[in-house]
């Protein structure tokens, strides 16, 4: 009786944490496209595969998808502003997918649903991506 109960705690247990990062965290973020001015900057956004996202003026908040159109692929954004700058926002693994060492089924959830990978909160064009805490993110 022991066992079968256990047994079926630990499936109960698996179940519930399948996918974290799925559980956890989103597949789209709001990034804050900012610069250090008090002036508006326009900037386009175009995807990994140089399509046309989106347009807005500084400051502005947009919500964009952190995968691309393939599973486990994440996505790269790049902005251009006016006057020639431009930054890239590359995903990351979100802390959350390593959740799943738990349970290894979790990895093939996050990865089909997207939220394996994560968007910095703020971009900002005055600040040196070098110098940018959210560009230091590790890149995998």
């Amino acid at each position: 009786m022991n066992k079968i109960l256990l047994f079926i705690s630990c499936a109960a247990v698996a179940v519930l944490l399948n996918g974290c990062a799925t559980a956890m965290s989103n597949n789209q973020y709001t990034v804050n496209i900012a610069n250090g001015q008090n002036q508006e900057r326009t900037f386009r956004i175009y995807n990994r595969n140089g399509k046309y996202i989106h347009m807005g003026k500084t400051p502005m908040m947009v919500t964009l998808r952190a995968q691309s159109d393939k599973f486990f692929a994440k996505e790269i954004y790049n902005i251009k502003f006016d006057g020639g700058k431009e930054r890239t926002i590359t995903a990351t693994l979100t802390p959350w997918y390593w959740g799943n060492c738990i349970n290894i089924f979790g990895f093939i959830v996050d990865g089909f649903t997207g939220s394996m990978w994560a968007l910095p909160d703020r971009v900002n064009i005055d600040i040196p991506e070098s110098a940018d805490p959210d560009s230091q993110k590790i890149n995998l």
